[in-house]
């Protein structure tokens, strides 16, 4: 079992840097997990590429589409937000260092993956990837970076 944030699991369903990394290693594993906000966090990152015409409106309703169906099959472990995992959470915010910059959201993600007894998370938000040791984790990314046009 390995557990993604919420960019991860939008790349397996959209085309996008990263995808043909992403599909491999959730292909290769023998389950993902995440915090149930990620749900609604790969919605909202579906609209943002509708909005941003990265895909199309048929896009949009297959990436949902597609998202739902494999949550419901049981392809995708969610965590529930609880009152015990806000209560760690906002802990760990306060006595992480000062330097260290964290959303809520990803303090949500590194606590709730902590609490569940994993020890790695694969994420390729930079600043997550940078906060994950201070909440007992290894930050993975295994997305190359993007060369830059010139």
């Amino acid at each position: 079992m390995i557990y993604l944030d919420s960019n991860y699991i939008a790349r397996y369903y959209l085309k996008e840097h990263g995808s043909p990394e992403v599909l491999k290693l959730i292909n290769q594993c023998d389950g993902v997990c995440s915090l149930a906000l990620s749900k609604t966090e790969c919605i909202a990152t579906f609209k943002r590429h509708f909005r941003e015409d990265k895909i199309n409106i048929a896009g949009l309703h297959k990436a949902v589409e597609d998202f739902s169906r494999d949550e419901k099959d049981g392809f995708w472990h969610f965590f529930p937000i609880n009152n015990s995992i806000l209560q760690i959470t906002n802990h760990n915010i306060c006595t992480i260092p000062k330097e260290v910059y964290i959303r809520s959201a990803d303090a949500l993600h590194l606590t709730c993956a902590k609490e569940e007894g994993f020890s790695e998370i694969y994420t390729h938000d930079k600043n997550m990837l940078k906060a994950a040791e201070h909440f007992g984790l290894t930050g993975i990314d295994i997305i190359p970076l993007e060369k830059k046009l010139n």
